[in-house]
Order: C-alpha cells, then structure tokens, then sequence
C-alpha cells in the first residue's frame, strides 16, 4: 500500500489515558536532531510505494511551532536529501495549533487536519443529562461540514482534510470534547466535497485528501468497522471516491453547497442520473419477482424491506439501497421480520 509519513514531533507523554502532563520520551528539536530524522526517513523515501508528487517524497510535519526554525531546517532537509540521491522533498505542515500558511516556512503546502481549526457553534447548553462535572465541549458535526463547504479557499495551496466523528471522553474523560450528529451520511457528504475541491483546484499528481483518522479508537474517529456502523464509513469512503452516492446523499450534498459552478454542476447531474437509474433497474426487477416467495426464500441477515419503505433498526434496508447498502456487524432482528412477513 503506498504511504508517507505525518512526523509527530512533539513530546511522547501519557496522552492516552489523558496524563499529558507525564512525558515518557521528550522531543528535542535542534539543528543535530532535525539532521538526525532525515536521515533516518531518506530509506523510506527510496522505497517504491512512497507517496511522491512530481517525484518529490511527500513529508508532513504535525507540529510546525515547535520548531525553532522551520525554514533553516526545510533548507538543510533539501540539501541532504540531494546529497543522498533524493533532488527534491514536498514538505507540507498540518494545520494544528494555530498554525497554516506553509510559505513563511518554506513549506509546499499545508494538510487540513480536523478536527484542528474547524469551526462549530458550542452545543453543550443543548444537550440534557450531561455527566456532573463535565468540562468539555460539544459540538455539531454537521455545522463543520456546512462551514467547510461553504468557506473560501487559502491563498496558499492547501491539501483538504476530513474526519469521520469525534468523542475523546475514552482518552480525556469529562474534560473530552465530542461532536454530535455524525454518522457514515454526513461524512460521506463532507469527503465528496474535498474530493470535487481537489478535482477543480489542484493538478492531477497533487490531487490528495487526508482521512483522520484509520483507527484512533481513543478519539472516536475510525474507518475500520465497528459494532454500532459495520463497515459504513468504508462503504461511505468507497462511495464519495466512485461518485456513486445513493440520490439522497447527493441531494445532501448540494444542498450544502452556496453555489454550483458549470464543472460541479456537470458532475452532480451526473450523479443523480446514475442513482435514478439505478434505482429505476432495481425497481423494475422487484416488480417483475413473486413478491410472497421472494420473501419466504429470502437468506435471514440481509437488509431487506418492503412495508412502508423504512430503515430497520439494525442497518439500512430501503428499496432504493437494495444494491447499495453496508452489511451492519450485527443482525438483531432481520429473522424475526422476514418470517413475520
């Protein structure tokens, strides 16, 4: 699998029970030490499924501000890796803490890392029942992704970032922030939208969106399956990249957005015609079935519905997602409304 590295330089502490303040390994940054990590990367920029642009080994760098002169060390980095065979590196910071125009430090670009520098209203006066003693901060997901449609694009060339949920009470407890109202939909919704962002902004070879994360299970945010989604952020992920979401998403998805240029507007007409028609196929194969023996032969386990078209409780059985749709991990009581039926 191709990949690249995100450095995480900052100190090693006690981060996933919340001790932050309980540094296991500290991490210096000097002139020798900042020699010392390209060094020990360059290996791994020669390896053949390394992540290039233009041939250039893409580096991200997590924490910039700890730095104490980013672009000194940006220039040595260059200069040693010419030195080993490497002509040129594409160095981009994460924007966290504070931190986004790659430029003042002889950056490429920057990465989008959410949930840093997104922007939600405080939803904690909303929520009942709140534990006693609770610090944190609750906000609404899907306000992140109306915002994140909606903004502006930097001066400076920014690679896009998106998350799939957020609840770090595991790690942090009452003093966790969580994000409300997120589910496979919503984020499918906002990863489309990078992905037409990256389409229309960037060139091809630059064309990267980063997923936060693939198992940070301390913070709530995970592509690999669970008990409550199944595989559904993946089927969601699978679907924003094929441009095949069912004609409710899209119509989500345009929704959110201001305005649609010829190009985006091209693309989504696009879309809905090939879920209308998939949906009309479907439709017309059901209607052509014996509907009783359909049903008394049906396996027990798969999403099937056809009284009153709704969702079942343990995943998503509509007739329009007949063949597009995410097996949930469990299957609590399919068999009891197939026989029932």
């Amino acid at each position: 699998m191709p990949f690249c590295i995100c450095w995480a330089n900052e100190n090693w502490s006690r981060r996933w029970d919340g001790s932050e303040n309980e540094i296991l390994v500290q991490q210096v940054h000097n002139e020798q030490t900042d020699e010392d990590f390209i060094h020990d990367v360059i290996p791994l920029f020669k390896d053949s499924r390394y992540i290039k642009i233009n041939s250039a080994p893409l580096l991200i760098v997590y924490r910039i501000s700890l730095m104490p002169s980013p672009s000194q060390t940006a220039k040595v980095w260059r200069e040693i890796c010419a030195a080993n065979g490497i002509p040129e590196i594409y160095l981009c910071i994460a924007e966290t803490f504070g931190s986004n125009d790659p430029r003042p430090y002889g950056f490429n670009a920057a990465v989008q890392f959410p949930p840093h520098g997104m922007v939600a209203g405080l939803e904690n006066d909303n929520i009942e029942d709140l534990a006693e003693g609770y610090t944190g901060k609750i906000y609404d997901f899907k306000n992140v992704i109306q915002y994140e449609l909606a903004r502006e694009l930097p001066t400076y060339k920014q690679f896009p970032g998106v998350m799939l949920a957020w609840d770090n009470t595991a790690r942090k407890k009452k003093s966790g922030n969580v994000f409300i109202n997120s589910s496979p939909e919503a984020y499918e919704i906002w990863l489309r939208g990078a992905i037409d962002r990256v389409k229309q902004t960037l060139p091809e070879d630059e064309q990267f969106v980063f997923i936060n994360a693939w198992n940070e299970w301390a913070e709530g945010t995970h592509l690999e399956p669970d008990q409550k989604n199944g595989r559904g952020y993946l089927e969601a992920t699978r679907r924003a990249l094929m441009g095949n979401s069912d004609w409710h998403t899209v119509l989500d998805y345009a929704e959110q957005l201001p305005e649609l240029a010829s190009e985006a507007k091209k693309h989504f007409l696009s879309d809905i015609r090939f879920a209308l028609e998939r949906l009309t196929k479907v439709n017309t194969l059901l209607l052509s079935i014996d509907i009783p023996n359909f049903v008394a032969t049906m396996r027990s386990g798969l999403p099937y519905s056809f009284v009153g078209l709704k969702h079942l409780e343990s995943g998503v059985g509509t007739l329009e997602r007949l063949n597009h749709y995410h097996y949930p991990f469990t299957q609590t009581g399919y068999s009891s409304r197939i026989k029932n039926r």
